[in-house]
This record gives C-alpha cells, sequence and structure tokens, in this order.
C-alpha cells in the first residue's frame, strides 16, 4: 500500500512539472509564435522596399533570436540595397547554422561584389559543398574566375549555371565575356546574339553587341545601328559614348560632337567621352575647346597615353609645339611604364 501512494504520489509531482521542449514546442503560444514567425519571413521575402523589408525581418528575429534564416534574409536585402551592415547578418546566420548553404552563398556573392574574390571563392565552394544547386551559385562563382582571369573554370562555371538556367542573361553575357577573353571571337557573339534573342528589349545587350562589332569586327556602321536601338530603349551615356566613338571612326564629326554632348550631361566625368569629344572638335577646326576636353579627360585619368596623344595633336594645331612635344613625350613614357 505504501508503494502505491508512493507511485501516485510521483505521478502527482510529474503532473505538475514544467512541460518538455517537445511539450513546450506543441503549446497553443509557441504554435502561435512559430505561425507568426512564418509570416513575418513571408512579408520580409516579398516585401519590395528596404525599410519595410529589414523592419519585417527585425520583428521575426525578436520572435527567433536564433533563426539563421531570418538573418540571412535581412542580410541578403540589406547588401542588395547597398548597406554593407547586411554583412555582419550573413555572418551571424553562419556562426548560428554553419550547414546553411544559401547564407555561404549570400556572403561569397558580397565579397565578389566587393572585390574580393579568393574569400568569395571559399564562400561558394562551401556553398556547392553543402547542397546549394542554383544557378546563381555557379554564375557567382565563375564571375569571381573570371575577374581573376582564371578563364576555364570561369567557363565551367557558367555553363553549368547555363544547364540549370538557359535564359540567364548574366551567365549568356559572362560566357561572352570569357569567349573574348580566349579570343574566340564568333563564339562570343554567338552568346551575345542568344542573350537578345531572350530578351530583346535589353538596352545594355544592344551596347555590348555593339562594342563587339566596333572593337572587334571593324563594322562601324552595324555598332551604330546597335548603339541606336540600346539608346531607344533607355538612354544611357555608355552607348552615347559608344556612338560617338564609331561615329569618330568614321569621321563624322557632328554626329560624333552631339552624341559625346549626350553621354557628358548624363555622365560628366567620363574621361573616355570627354576625349571623344576633343576628338571631334580637333577635327572640326576647334581645336582650343578640344584642348580643353583634353585636359579635363587627363585630369581624371592621367594614365592614359591616348590622351596626350590626342592633346598634342590640337597643340600642333593652334602652333604650341613645344607643348605638343611634351605631351608626346609623356605618352611615349606610359606606354613603356
Amino acid at each position: 500500500m505504501i508503494k502505491a501512494k508512493a507511485f501516485l504520489l510521483s505521478c502527482v509531482v510529474a503532473a505538475l512539472m514544467p512541460c518538455s521542449a517537445q511539450c513546450a514546442e506543441n503549446s497553443p503560444r509557441a504554435i502561435a509564435s512559430s505561425t507568426a514567425f512564418d509570416a513575418l519571413l513571408e512579408r520580409a521575402k516579398k516585401a519590395t522596399d528596404v525599410n519595410e523589408a529589414e523592419q519585417l525581418y527585425d520583428k521575426a528575429i525578436q520572435l527567433n533570436p536564433n533563426s539563421a534564416v531570418a538573418y540571412e534574409g535581412r542580410g541578403r536585402k540589406r547588401l542588395t540595397a547597398g548597406n554593407q551592415q547586411g554583412l555582419p547578418d550573413v555572418d551571424k546566420a553562419i556562426v548560428l547554422d554553419d550547414k546553411f548553404a544559401k547564407a555561404y552563398r549570400t556572403r561569397g556573392w558580397a565579397k565578389l561584389v566587393a572585390g574580393n574574390y579568393k574569400p568569395a571563392l571559399e564562400d561558394l565552394d562551401n556553398a556547392i559543398r553543402l547542397g546549394d544547386d542554383t544557378n546563381w551559385v555557379y554564375e557567382y562563382r565563375g564571375a569571381c574566375y573570371l575577374d581573376l582571369n582564371q578563364l576555364q573554370p570561369a567557363c565551367n562555371d557558367f555553363e553549368a549555371a547555363l544547364q540549370r538556367d538557359p535564359k540567364s542573361i548574366d551567365a549568356l553575357l559572362n560566357m561572352a565575356m570569357v569567349q573574348q577573353k580566349l579570343g574566340e571571337y564568333p563564339a562570343s557573339l554567338a552568346f551575345v546574339e542568344r542573350a537578345i534573342a531572350i530578351d530583346p528589349k535589353n538596352a545594355s545587350i544592344y551596347r555590348i553587341r555593339g562594342d563587339y562589332k566596333q572593337d572587334h569586327l571593324s563594322d562601324y556602321a552595324g555598332a551604330i545601328k546597335d548603339y541606336s536601338e540600346s539608346i531607344g530603349l533607355g538612354a544611357n551615356a555608355d552607348s552615347y559614348r559608344g556612338r560617338a566613338q564609331a561615329n569618330v571612326r568614321l569621321k563624322h564629326w557632328s554626329h560624333a560632337l552631339s552624341d559625346a554632348d549626350s553621354a557628358l550631361r548624363l555622365k560628366p566625368r567620363d574621361a573616355m567621352a570627354l576625349n571623344i569629344r576633343g576628338c571631334a572638335r580637333n577635327n572640326s577646326g576647334d581645336s582650343n575647346a578640344a584642348i580643353s576636353d583634353f585636359n579635363q579627360a587627363i585630369s581624371i585619368d592621367p594614365g592614359n597615353f591616348t590622351f596626350y596623344v590626342n592633346r598634342a595633336q590640337a597643340y600642333e594645331n593652334v602652333g604650341k609645339v613645344s607643348l605638343a612635344e611634351k605631351d608626346r613625350a609623356k605618352a611615349n613614357a606610359l606606354q613603356n611604364e
């Protein structure tokens, strides 16, 4: 009888003790908290306004301060907006879960953008090792290899990215860049053409094809057509500058001057656009204005020898022979460095 009472007493004591962790997780309050947390995460992911997204992630982290997913999400939102405070968030996510592949991918991407290629490669390798099989992780790693001029690994990664997403514009254009660096110009152009077929309203792709036609095919008329298509889809300084350069090569001085002016309105400190306008002015009989353009270009980029060569020609046109000789000597010195 004493043993029975002892058993009953132990049952009562057990009933009065706190629930186990599993019991707590299944309590109505815990379930409600988990539901609220998931809802906040979902809203934060969909939010297009960065401040709104941050506030939602803040609330989610208050509900679950050990959520690697919440920290990674907030960090990625901040980094995408150019806020480097996102990096500590992603670091925190990895501390909380060192097997979280997406966090390594995000941190690798951030390091890539910052130009820290080797640390970026380490993070992206970890992401892949931990199971990240998205096209993005291969695109980011390929971009690291490309910037390090490791062309074959870059080519392999961009191929892997295109296997996972054949319509990835970034992967196609990066693959075009790899082929160009390898001297495979027809293959490079083929990747650009594929990108245009997928996204025919993308202004940047036409500019890239225009650059290719101008620099590698000497097809200046074709380049002008592509730059014009790009400008028609959305005015941008690089397309105006490219078209100005093609017009200089065709000796269409008035068109070149107009395009260079347009480029400089959009990007006033574009040294190459200033140089192009200087060439157009010098060949249109306005060498003093050309010298002013070359002076500005040199003040922005004093290491470009072509600016000195062009200014020397303008100096000669206005009879300043000694200054022209100094510029040619400077240009030769820069070439021989």
